[in-house]
């Protein structure tokens, strides 16, 4: 890589080493673990629709 700053070649480097799965596989383990926390907490509460959609259906 001519003229690739420091920043880019440490980037490369890490592309490189295979850190960059684990990362994406904790980042991805994060997604999915929040994502059912969240659906959880809405099914918990009466799912009624976005509260913009709530907020539109008032309005009719």
């Amino acid at each position: 890589m001519k003229g690739a700053g420091p920043f880019w070649q440490a980037v490369r480097d890490f592309w490189r080493t295979g850190k960059a799965g684990v990362v994406l596989f904790l980042i991805s383990l994060f997604v999915v673990v929040y994502s059912y926390i969240a659906l959880d907490y809405e099914l918990a509460r009466g799912w009624k629709g976005h509260e913009s959609v709530q907020n539109v259906l008032k309005d009719i």
